[in-house]
């Protein structure tokens, strides 16, 4: 089995080094540390880790990673895994808007939504080029709850993990009341999720995403 851990720890160190006890083999962070830190990470799960390190999210994996050139999107992270292609991602930050009322406060939302539907796109477009067929692990930050309206060209060559094996209370945001599932793991058809389930932390704002794989 592969165990996928993605969690924004919002650019906390200790929130990062709360994964190890989980044994994952993939770690995806958003509002990821700085190089330093995440050597630490890296060194504390082990020689045999590698990662790469993106402007807001960075990926951690049990063996060699090779960068994927991302296009120079600011808020995804690609990265090769042996024969699969492994995303860390931050889509754009929700609207927090309580004028109802003012009509400028729907187009704000309806703007905001228009945002992550094209970045998820336009991220899935860069994917599809580089993963091919080869089986595929996307993760992060979505900054919503599931949408089909938003991750709908992401339905079209993966699986939203907890959807299909989630267990428990799934939504991981925020960490101390969490309402909504912001934080999610998908995977391609050829990797079968047999577990899924958010895990409180202690020093991030969000709960950790987790998911278990087995190969189809």
């Amino acid at each position: 089995n592969l165990r996928v851990i993605s969690l924004n720890c919002a650019t906390v160190d200790e929130a990062a080094l709360e994964v190890v006890e989980l044994e994952p083999d993939i770690v995806l962070l958003q509002e990821s540390m700085g190089v330093d830190a995440i050597e630490k990470l890296r060194a504390r799960l082990g020689g045999d880790w590698t990662a790469v390190v993106g402007i807001d999210a960075s990926i951690l994996a049990l063996g060699e990673l090779i960068e994927v050139d991302n296009g120079h999107a600011t808020n995804f992270t690609m990265a090769w895994l042996g024969d699969t292609l492994i995303v860390s991602l931050r889509l754009a930050p929700p609207v927090f808007r309580m004028d109802y009322w003012n009509p400028a406060c729907w187009s704000a939302y309806a703007e905001n939504k228009r945002k992550r539907r094209v970045e998820l796109a336009r991220l899935i477009e860069v994917v599809s080029h580089a993963a091919g067929d080869a089986p595929l692990i996307i993760g992060g930050d979505f900054n919503t709850p599931p949408d089909h309206t938003i991750t709908e060209s992401l339905s079209s060559i993966a699986n939203d993990a907890f959807t299909r094996a989630g267990r428990g209370w799934g939504p991981t945001a925020i960490n101390s009341f969490p309402m909504v599932r912001i934080d999610q793991i998908w995977a391609s058809k050829n990797l079968s999720p047999v577990n899924a389930f958010a895990r409180k932390t202690l020093h991030s704002d969000h709960r950790m995403a987790v998911a278990d794989f087995s190969e189809s």
